[in-house]
């Protein structure tokens, strides 16, 4: 008699891409970073974002991100950095593919909101010593948004090259 082979059914675990978005303060002065709310890096500052939900692009979860976490509206003005980082999940270490873009803001009112519990503007020279996230880390804070920043830099932010329209303004 042939018995049935009994499989045990596995969760379908299929990790999602994260955003972050750098949002500069028009003349270049500062980028604007929020406390986050929840683990893994709960109280700690950092730049909006979060994961991008099934159906949804990585521009869509940008933007919608920022919304709930800051109250602002925003355009994406390029993506400037992508990433396979660790990201610490309750399961342990796990790995995440990271999209990060520059933020235009075209509306709405600063609020800490969602996953936020605070939101402050910060020059490029007082940047808080801890700050959340795993390319923080990696690349070093007060790098890393210099270095996303000189990437993009448009005529939005530090009146340079425009990442939309690619010519001088």
């Amino acid at each position: 008699m042939h018995r049935p082979v009994q499989r045990a059914i596995q969760p379908c675990i299929s990790p999602k891409p994260g955003v972050g978005v750098v949002l500069v303060r028009l003349g270049g002065d500062a980028v604007l970073l929020i406390r986050r709310r929840w683990p893994p890096y709960r109280g700690q500052w950092g730049l909006p974002g979060g994961f991008v939900t099934y159906g949804e692009t990585p521009e869509a979860a940008a933007i919608r991100e920022v919304r709930e976490e800051t109250g602002l509206e925003i355009r994406t003005q390029r993506l400037v950095e992508t990433r396979i980082e660790n990201y610490r999940r309750p399961q342990g270490v796990d790995r995440l593919l990271s999209l990060y873009y520059i933020g235009q803001i075209v509306g709405g009112q600063e609020q800490a909101g969602d996953d936020a519990t605070a939101l402050a503007w910060f020059g490029w020279d007082a940047l808080p010593r801890r700050l959340a996230g795993p390319t923080w880390r990696s690349f070093g804070p007060r790098a890393a948004v210099r270095v996303w920043t000189a990437k993009a830099t448009c005529c939005h932010v530090r009146a340079a090259w425009c990442g939309q329209a690619h010519r001088r303004h």
